[in-house]
């Protein structure tokens, strides 16, 4: 009896602490965000060192989000392993909830490329590249005229 008390205390402490780490983590990751657009916001005066702290800092917390999720996935393919109570449904739950998460990203990210596709090859069209080399034409005889005059 007071071993299996011992042992529901610790997961309750070790579940307590994955949920402040996971709560700081967020906050933390947010003042993050919030410092790099602070620091990008004003490109002519933003400064490089602060960029890449806030850059770093980003970086550590998606690596240590990254190392909490390999946690919880090791933790579940354990539970799978020894066929735990509820195992299955959790996976089952992991699986709708990713696809559910995937699909919205998956058509964003091809709108993204369709639009950005589209936007880039107006910039490289034939009637774009005739006025660009017309301007040039037209700078470099301004030039000339200029050099003439003096």
């Amino acid at each position: 009896m007071l071993k299996s008390i011992n042992i529901s205390k610790k997961v309750f402490l070790n579940k307590n602490l994955k949920m402040y780490l996971l709560i700081f983590i967020s906050v933390f990751t947010f003042i993050t965000a919030l410092g790099t657009l602070y620091s990008i916001y004003n490109s002519a005066d933003s400064n490089p060192k602060l960029i890449l702290l806030f850059l770093l800092l980003g970086l550590i917390s998606f690596f240590i989000l990254f190392i909490l999720i390999i946690n919880e996935v090791i933790s579940l393919l354990r539970n799978l392993k020894t066929n735990t109570a509820g195992s299955n449904l959790q996976k089952n739950i992991i699986g709708v909830f990713a696809s559910v998460a995937i699909t919205p990203v998956l058509i964003v990210a091809i709108f993204a490329v369709i639009f950005f596709e589209k936007g880039i090859q107006g910039w490289f069209s034939k009637r774009v590249s005739t006025a660009l080399e017309k301007s040039a034409a037209i700078a470099e005889n301004y030039t000339i005229e200029t050099k003439k005059k003096n």
